[in-house]
């Protein structure tokens, strides 16, 4: 839970900072898909580096593997997110300086893009965490593969950062509404194909 908050306290001050980086929608595009592309690759580098640091940190106690591993990413994290508060500059001064009360912004939130666009983000954040909590269960217990797991988590994140380095583009040529369509359709047809595939490891992949 802790973690949880932090996170969304380093997230949502990034996320909002965009305007005030650039008034260019392009170029604000362009900011976000790089962000969401080294952030993409560091947890792809999690993910195929925490078994064999928590075998080499923790030998015969996994535990205490986690617990090294966790800690030398968090140091890793926090250095990272020090650098990125002492660089970033704000260059795009704003029309309205007076921040917006919270009252009205909960109310803007009621009005129908607005309230999908959240219901939208919600429900991709929730599924992305369930694909990757349930994936290393998911390849020991049901394709009983469990030494496939790591490939299984790089492969999709593979497939992310190339459609994050193709979104600026496709945004460009069919508009930020189509291309989102398109990409959660996408989406969508990977996470059926999964249930079809069942414990069928060529088809998983």
């Amino acid at each position: 839970l802790l973690f949880n908050v932090v996170i969304s306290m380093v997230s949502l001050p990034m996320a909002a900072i965009l305007p005030s980086l650039t008034s260019n929608t392009h170029e604000r595009t362009v900011v976000s898909v790089i962000a969401q592309v080294f952030g993409t690759f560091g947890g792809l580098f999690v993910m195929m580096l925490t078994l064999p640091l928590v075998a080499a940190l923790g030998g015969s106690n996994p535990k205490q593997g986690f617990l090294l591993t966790a800690n030398m990413f968090s140091s890793i994290a926090v250095l990272l997110f020090l650098n990125a508060w002492a660089k970033t500059r704000e260059r795009v001064e704003p029309v309205n300086k007076k921040p917006a009360p919270v009252a009205k912004a909960l109310k803007s939130l009621k009005q129908g893009p607005w309230f999908l666009l959240m219901a939208v983000l919600i429900i991709v954040n929730l599924v992305s965490t369930m694909r990757n909590q349930s994936t290393i269960y998911f390849m020991q217990y049901n394709v009983g593969k469990p030494e496939l797991t790591s490939a299984m988590l790089t492969i999709p994140n593979l497939f992310m950062i190339l459609s994050l380095v193709l979104s600026p583009l496709i945004s460009k040529k069919i508009g930020k509404r189509n291309a989102s369509v398109l990409g959660f359709g996408i989406s969508v047809l990977g996470c059926l194909l999964v249930v079809v595939a069942g414990s069928n490891v060529p088809l998983l992949f």
